[in-house]
């Protein structure tokens, strides 16, 4: 069966300033050869620390970023070749929730506006009276009351505005949805209604979602497999209980020790200060931190293998 999104071998380096005029701009690389694929249907969990690459993989899948090397195919169909109006199409079936609803929200016109405004871009044939009625179904189909579609952002709580954002995204009938760090900035009560929300819609509408987080336990909690990327490398990926229960990287051993429960990957984060990004690394990434190094890691990048059916890690001592 055709992957819904697959990363094939994807690259991503940002250019950066030299130190010496006469040499012109460095490159920094935050993505190495990236192949990852969702299903549809399916809640794929990216973690990492801070730095690793993972927003920046999220946003390739809605083409806000494009790989310097590899591909980017959605539904068989390669984006990163496209051109802006070949892609216009596709934009739709992907979309975005957003970390912080506070400031994903317009706070000059009401909410029912916010999410008309999807419904107008993409679907240009519905009346003004067609409009309001999809979105007063939105609304009520992520839990908040239609009749408060004309009230304004700023009378709603946090957990209520990342509703609208959710209502916002669904405008478009989307197929897959990246949820970066989307619950991250909510109480923890409230993420667990956010995510029982996004779980039932995922069972109505058949969604998929690439879901990126800090919070391991949010991860465990609502993903079907999950990739650690360790400095834009993703280090081991396989189905969620099988990494959580019998971690195969000591990187993931290493989160899953240092990280309380109560607390997400951000504030706890594994022993040892990781390389800067822009430094150079002949042999494993992790290998300064790692406990159980051997001499050819310092020398050699381990390739991603499988260990077990379904279970690729990318280490030497697995």
């Amino acid at each position: 069966m055709t992957a819904l999104l697959r990363f094939d071998a994807v690259t991503k380096s940002y250019g950066r300033p030299s130190r010496f005029p006469w040499r012109g701009p460095a490159a920094t690389p935050v993505l190495h050869g990236i192949s990852l694929t969702v299903a549809r249907g399916e809640t794929v969990g990216i973690v990492g620390e801070s730095g690793s690459g993972k927003s920046t993989l999220g946003r390739m899948a809605l083409r806000l970023v494009s790989p310097t090397r590899g591909r980017v195919l959605f539904d068989g169909h390669d984006i990163t070749a496209m051109s802006e109006r070949e892609f216009r199409p596709f934009r739709s079936r992907v979309q975005m929730i957003f970390q912080d609803p506070h400031n994903a929200l317009d706070p000059a016109i009401s909410v029912g506006d916010s999410v008309s405004e999807a419904l107008e871009a993409t679907q240009p044939a519905l009346s003004r009276s067609e409009r309001g009625e999809r979105v007063a179904a939105l609304l009520q189909q992520v839990g908040l009351n239609p009749l408060s579609a004309g009230r304004r952002p700023h009378a709603f709580s946090g957990g209520q505005k990342q509703r609208i954002g959710i209502a916002r995204a669904l405008a478009t009938r989307p197929e897959l949805i990246v949820a970066d760090e989307s619950v991250s900035a909510l109480d923890v009560s409230v993420q667990a209604h956010i995510l029982n929300l996004m779980h039932d819609l995922r069972e109505q509408l058949g969604l998929a979602y690439l879901f990126i987080a800090h919070d391991l336990a949010v991860v465990r909690r609502v993903s079907h497999r999950v990739a650690v990327l360790y400095r834009g490398r993703i280090v081991e990926a396989g189905g969620r209980d099988a990494l959580f229960d019998t971690p195969l990287h000591p990187y993931t051993r290493m989160l899953l020790r240092s990280v309380p429960r109560t607390h997400p990957l951000s504030e706890a984060p594994a022993p040892g200060a990781p390389a800067e990004p822009q430094e150079p690394v002949a042999g494993c990434p992790f290998y300064t931190r790692c406990a159980e190094r051997m001499d050819i890691c310092r020398h050699v990048d381990p390739p991603a293998r499988t260990v077990v059916a379904g279970h690729d890690v990318a280490c030497h001592a697995a």
